[in-house]
């Protein structure tokens, strides 16, 4: 991917207004009718770019005249695993529309849900596969199918979890459920790492409808269920016959090194809840796992939506699938993971008053920051204490780098880096070159 600026001849858009006026004016509407709440927090923190296009892993940010390619790591919060624009991709795409393919058929048998279904099986075993428009929903249909097959008044999640913000799935999430709390199911959080707290809960297992898990809690700052709270839960759970609801939203397709992350702890899903890279970065799609023998059949008619199963985005799903396997994007993101953390640990022996923690599950990567909260200077000591010291961080590397990283929400001194599997070694060099950068300049104001 060429790194070169592209200028434009021209320096106003097609109504003649100066391209800065053109920026301030999108910002502007963002603000005004979209994100009220959002667009003064990018402003104050150098974060309100606008990107214009976007190929492999980069995105080109308009700055001035001119468009500015700026490698992209935050990977569409982990769909982009196959970069931005996968040319066989968009093929499967530009032929849906050149063939006239209907995207609504609803109440007819649709072969791409077939097909697609059918390879998710093959690869995973024996479910029955309901189809979605998002993670979110996938939750949701996750949520109602377990009410079907076990009605009982409480679920199980674990705290720091992120699954969704719905207002069903909002109350599995973490950090974002306090304003809805009490108006979805009743969720219990364990504690992963408190072996005291599971076993003096176990009595009340019977009244558990499902167990929700994310074998690597993406937004709770990319960190691993231990080993001993997976063989607990599942022994458990097959004791009590409640079904184990993992959620590889964001960890599923192969980005851990292996398709689902869950197959490196010997967890087996009931229900497994797949999105975001099962698209391949073009189309919105989620898909509910349900094991055949646990399946409610009811809930074929129960749980409908007017835009899931269409052939566009199953038959984009089946091509991703199809390069999944083909270019062996599992154990590309298991070695390039291993290269990226073995520098960023590298990096860590340098400065270990700057890097916490390096999290690394093949291109699934929590890259910690030290909490600076007794920094000497001030600006550095209130955005740690505000929880911001990861954004100043994004904003640092976009402005002074151009690269692109985000904190992960539930965990904001952690920056999560999910790049495609075709990203080159040679770009996550160049990530540790301004990682670098970022922990010499923090040191200088500790």
């Amino acid at each position: 991917m060429s790194q070169q600026t592209i200028s434009f001849e021209t320096l106003t858009t097609n109504s003649g207004a100066p391209v800065e006026d053109y920026q301030n004016s999108n910002i502007g509407r963002y603000q005004q009718f979209c994100r009220p709440g959002l667009v003064p927090l990018l402003q104050s923190i150098g974060l309100d770019a606008i990107y214009e296009r976007a190929e492999g892993d980069y995105l080109w940010q308009r700055r001035d005249d001119r468009l500015v390619p700026v490698l992209d790591l935050v990977g569409g919060y982990g769909a982009n695993l196959f970069g931005h624009h996968h040319p066989e991709l968009v093929a499967v795409a530009h032929r849906h529309f050149e063939e006239k393919r209907p995207f609504h058929a609803q109440a007819s048998c649709r072969p791409g849900a077939a097909r697609l279904a059918e390879s998710l099986c093959r690869e995973l075993g024996d479910y029955v596969v309901t189809f979605t428009n998002s993670g979110a929903e996938t939750i949701e249909a996750a949520l109602k199918h377990a009410l079907l097959e076990r009605p009982r008044p409480i679920f199980w999640a674990v705290k720091g979890a992120f699954h969704g913000k719905t207002l069903g799935a909002i109350q599995f999430t973490w950090s974002y459920r306090a304003p809805y709390d009490g108006h979805g199911p009743r969720v219990r959080f364990l504690d992963p790492s408190d072996p005291a707290g599971w076993h003096a809960v176990e009595s009340e297992i019977e009244s558990v409808s499902a167990v929700f898990l994310e074998p690597i809690a993406g937004e709770g700052g990319v960190r691993r269920l231990p080993d001993e709270f997976v063989q607990w839960i599942s022994a458990l759970c097959h004791r009590a016959g409640v079904p184990i609801v993992v959620d590889e939203i964001q960890s599923g397709m192969g980005r851990t090194g292996t398709f689902l992350a869950c197959q490196q702890m010997g967890l087996e899903p009931d229900y497994l809840c797949l999105s975001k890279s099962l698209g391949g970065g073009l189309a919105k799609i989620g898909a509910l796992l349900v094991k055949r023998q646990r399946f409610v059949e009811e809930f074929s008619i129960k749980h409908t939506s007017t835009f899931a199963e269409d052939d566009f985005s199953c038959e984009i799903a089946c091509k991703a699938l199809e390069l999944l396997e083909r270019d062996r994007l599992p154990k590309r993101c298991a070695a390039l993971g291993r290269f990226l953390a073995d520098q960023l640990e590298e990096l860590r022996s340098i400065y270990p008053g700057e890097i916490r923690e390096v999290r690394s599950h093949g291109l699934m990567i929590g890259f910690e920051l030290q909490d600076h909260s007794d920094s000497r200077f001030y600006t550095l000591r209130v955005l740690s204490r505000q929880g911001y010291l990861g954004y100043f961080a994004a904003a640092y590397l976009l402005n002074e780098h151009d690269i692109r990283v985000i904190p992960t929400l539930s965990d904001p001194c952690t920056l999560r880096i999910e790049p495609s599997a075709y990203i080159t070694e040679h770009d996550l060099t160049r990530f540790v070159r301004a990682a670098g950068a970022l922990c010499e300049a923090l040191r200088a104001f500790s």
